[in-house]
């Protein structure tokens, strides 16, 4: 019998002979199952290394016991397959903590070779001896992890990949024992690895590991150390450029002459044109060193960087044509415009962001052409409406309308350089899609909590609004307004209903436990309950995504 075995939870009229055969041709046992488990029953995990789970077979599950068995398996890999193709909400199955999601056009050949690395990668070992886990250095930066790695005393290797690079920490009884990063080892390569923000971690961990010795100093003294580059490192990239700067060495023979220092492999990498970002990740310097050797070449002219154009996400007001508000047929006064610039935190260049999202009936459109009377100022954009709005000479404002769908976040990345606040435009005739929408204005808020509104459109009464409100579920409180997007006076009264977002306030302890029983436990495990940029969606609207 193999040890290595996959679960498939399969519809009766799904034809599963295929995965079968492929997964059994690279020696996995596969056992097929029909219906989740219930309460009273029990899935030996021992050596499982895949749950491979059919989108219909959760749906006719009971939502209790889904719930229960995905909490049960979250330590898993987990893949959802046949997916429907419109269904939007496909992707908070990631969120449940599903490695992969395959829409119903995915075939058995693409579902198993896009697997194959992920089994390749998973440690056979008892639970007792191995543990699997992974995430984003976007929710959990690196220095928190290292710290949570630390506390729990963990063995094992800690794995990071961005799209530049990928490296590896080891880690004995809790303690940095090793690093590994583009040919840096030891406190170098850690250090290197600090500064990054973004990327995956895998941590594999396992009581076999035997320990190094590699490097001296404490964790703590690892993170503080690095903190106390940091500074100079971002000055150092200032001067540089932005990292999607393309650079590249000239006059090499000048560069010989006058810096000795640098080593000759290096000068070979720069001498074509690559990234600034590409450039920080090399095998001869770490990322900071780097920095100090461009920064020379750059002062004495022996290096020539080139700046991107500037994107729609980049935009400063003055490069877009301005409109005079629609507000002043309302004389918006000037303690309303002082009020909006302290809701939205606007300071010094008195200008901001402000994303209205959306969907394509939401009235969108009209919202903004109704504040601004301008037409979209960047139809290049696909699905991306841009317009500047003046409303005095103390405010003018970016306004840049996006529909609701996968591209939000990436989307809102780009532009969140002097992002000041989120319009939250929701149709009442379009409730199906609260649960996606819920979603969405959830992960927003915790990457860039900003000011925001929540603009509830096409309700037959204003009365209605609270039973809006009741079908959303987040930890941050804003406002919600009845809008309608073609009248300015409902616009003047969004703009203004426009506040800092907030979490509910503390209870009691006596409270809180009452609370906890009447309250649904959430999905994933945080590493760091109390930091609100890290928290999973809420079970209660990761139940209504899988039985939609």
């Amino acid at each position: 019998m193999s040890e290595r075995k996959i679960y498939i939870f399969h519809d009766t009229a799904t034809d599963i002979n295929r995965l079968t055969e492929l997964y059994g041709s690279e020696g996995y046992e596969v056992e097929k199952r029909q219906v989740i488990p219930s309460e009273d029953e029990s899935i030996p995990d021992e050596n499982v290394v895949l749950f491979l789970i059919d989108y219909d077979v959760i749906v006719q599950a009971e939502r209790t016991n889904v719930i229960r068995f995905f909490q049960q398996i979250s330590r898993r890999n987990i893949v959802v397959y046949n997916v429907p193709e419109n269904a939007n909400r496909r992707m908070a199955f990631y969120e449940l903590g599903a490695r992969r999601v395959f829409e119903r056009s995915g075939a058995p050949e693409e579902i198993f070779y896009a697997t194959r690395w992920v089994l390749k990668s998973v440690s056979t070992e008892d639970e007792k001896d191995a543990l699997y886990s992974r995430g984003r250095l976007e929710d959990i930066p690196l220095a928190k992890l290292i710290s949570s790695l630390g506390k729990e005393k963990r063995t094992g290797v800690l794995k990071l990949v961005t799209s530049a690079s990928s490296g590896k920490i080891y880690f004995y009884t809790g303690n940095i024992d090793d690093a590994w990063v583009n040919g840096h080892t030891g406190k170098e390569a850690v250090l290197h690895m600090l500064y990054w923000n973004k990327g995956d971690f895998f941590f594999t961990a396992s009581e076999t590991v035997k320990p190094k010795n590699n490097i001296a100093l404490s964790n703590i003294g690892l993170v503080l150390l690095a903190e106390k580059r940091r500074k100079s490192f971002l000055e150092n990239l200032k001067k540089i450029g932005t990292l999607n700067s393309t650079l590249r060495v000239i006059h090499l023979g000048d560069v010989r002459a006058l810096h000795p220092e640098i080593e000759e492999s290096f000068l070979q990498l720069i001498k074509k044109p690559l990234l600034l970002e590409e450039a920080l990740d090399n095998p001869v310097y770490t990322c900071y060193e780097t920095a100090e050797k461009l920064v020379v070449l750059k002062e004495d002219k022996l290096l020539q960087v080139n700046q991107p154009h500037r994107s729609v996400f980049e935009a400063v007001p003055e490069a877009i044509p301005s409109a005079q508000a629609a507000l002043n047929e309302l004389i918006l006064n000037q303690f309303e415009i002082q009020q909006l610039k302290v809701n939205l935190h606007i300071e010094g260049e008195n200008t901001g962001k402000i994303v209205v999202l959306g969907s394509r009936l939401s009235g969108k459109s009209d919202f903004i052409q109704h504040l601004t009377g301008a037409k979209n100022q960047a139809p290049e954009a696909k699905d991306l409406e841009v317009a500047r709005v003046t409303l005095s000479t103390d405010l003018d404002l970016l306004l840049f309308g996006m529909t609701v769908d996968q591209m939000v976040m990436e989307t809102t990345e780009k532009l969140s350089e002097g992002l000041v606040g989120y319009i939250f435009l929701i149709s009442y005739l379009e409730q199906d899609t609260y649960e996606y929408v819920n979603y969405v204005i959830n992960h927003l808020l915790s990457m860039y909590p900003v000011s925001c509104v929540a603009a509830v459109t096409e309700m037959p009464s204003p009365d209605l609004i609270d039973s809006v409100r009741s079908k959303f579920s987040t930890q941050f409180i804003f406002n919600w307004v009845p809008c309608n997007p073609a009248d300015i006076r409902s616009i003047h009264d969004v703009l203004l209903a426009m506040e800092p977002v907030t979490l509910p306030a503390k209870k009691e302890d006596g409270e809180n436990e009452a609370a906890e029983e009447e309250a649904e436990e959430p999905i994933q495990e945080k590493i760091e309950p109390d930091n609100p940029a890290i928290e999973t969606q809420s079970e209660e609207n990761s139940e209504e995504a899988l039985t939609e």
